[in-house]
Parts: C-alpha cells; sequence; structure tokens
C-alpha cells in the first residue's frame, strides 16, 4: 500500500513538473509572439500607410499652385519618411529569418530609391514644369510606388504568417497540456477506486 501512495506521489510531482514546463513554453511563445511577428506586421502595415501618404502628397506636390504649398507638403513627406526608417530599424531588429531579413532590405533600398524621383518631381514642380512632373509623376515614379507596394506587402503578409505560426504552437501546447491533465486526473480517478477496493 505504501509502495502505491509512494507511486501516486511520484507521478503527481512528474505531473506538475510538465504542467510548469508547457505553461512556461506557451508563456514564451507568446512573449515571443509580441516582440516578434506582432512588432513586424504593425510596423510593416505602418510603412504601407506612410507609402501610400508620401504618393498621395506627391500627387498633390504636382498639382499646387504655389512654392508655399508644396513646401508644406515637403514638410509632411519628411515627416512620413522619419516615421518610415525608425518603423524599417524595428523590423530589422525583430524580424524572424532569412527570408524575413531579405524582404526587409529590398522593401528598404525600394524605398531609399524613391527619394530621387520624388526630388526631381519636386524640383519640376518648383521651377514651372508641371507638365514635365506630372510625366514623371504618372510614369516612372508610379510604376516605382508600385513595386514599393508589393514589396512591403510581401513583409507584411510574412510577418503576419509568422505571428499566425507561433499563435498555432500556443494553442499546440494548450491542447497537450489538457490532454495530460485529463488523463492524469482519470489515472488519479481509477487508483483511488482501486485502493479503496483493497483498503
Amino acid at each position: 500500500l505504501l509502495s502505491v501512495f509512494i507511486f501516486i506521489g511520484i507521478l503527481s510531482m512528474g505531473a506538475k513538473y510538465f504542467e510548469y514546463y508547457v505553461v512556461k513554453t506557451m508563456n514564451a511563445t507568446t512573449t515571443d509572439m509580441f516582440d516578434h511577428p506582432l512588432k513586424v506586421s504593425s510596423a510593416a502595415l505602418t510603412i504601407k500607410v506612410d507609402v501610400y501618404k508620401i504618393h498621395r502628397d506627391m500627387k498633390d506636390i504636382v498639382l499646387s499652385h504655389s512654392n508655399k504649398e508644396i513646401m508644406a507638403l515637403v514638410k509632411e513627406i519628411n515627416e512620413h519618411e522619419l516615421h518610415i526608417y525608425k518603423n524599417f530599424k524595428i523590423i530589422k531588429r525583430n524580424i524572424l529569418g532569412e527570408d524575413g531579413l531579405k524582404l526587409e532590405k529590398e522593401t528598404r533600398e525600394l524605398f531609399d530609391a524613391w527619394k530621387p524621383i520624388r526630388d526631381e518631381v519636386m524640383y519640376l514642380a518648383k521651377n514651372a514644369k508641371k507638365d514635365d512632373a506630372i510625366a514623371i509623376s504618372k510614369d516612372k515614379e508610379a510604376k516605382h510606388v508600385l513595386k514599393l507596394e508589393v514589396s512591403s506587402e510581401k513583409l507584411y503578409a510574412y510577418s503576419h504568417k509568422k505571428a499566425i505560426d507561433f499563435k498555432n504552437k500556443s494553442e499546440s501546447s494548450f491542447e497537450i497540456l489538457k490532454t495530460i491533465n485529463i488523463s492524469i486526473s482519470l489515472l488519479f480517478f481509477f487508483l483511488f477506486i482501486l485502493i479503496g477496493y483493497y483498503i
């Protein structure tokens, strides 16, 4: 009888240790999900929004009738640009995997390459060469922005998938813990019935 109680004690301690391990794994997964994919997907989404805002402001610059309007729009664009680079730093610091780093680099380089095109359009608009500015805006700039939007969407999709993978891992850990707990509870129940029968 004593050996049965010792066995139950060991089994109980083992179950509690396993429960602690699974809870710790779930906590680490949740923390990693916040520190990496969620931060990255949020930053990537913000970049997409800021790219849209810059593109909208560039269209307004082409249609502006005064240098004062242009300078106000340029100031807004500079603020969006700083915000974008801040989010690129967040992504580079937190993104997981070589593919993720490659996507970050590709998107950032496309954004870097957009600036000289914007500067050319701004210069033409400021110097009353509206037709030339419109031509570049509709052709060269529009094509480049499309590439940038596609790349930033890939970056967002990659980080969003990582977040889902972490969520699935956390749910899987919970299901394992639930199954183990039910199994151990049933085992204890039958053991106590057995002990009660022999006592």
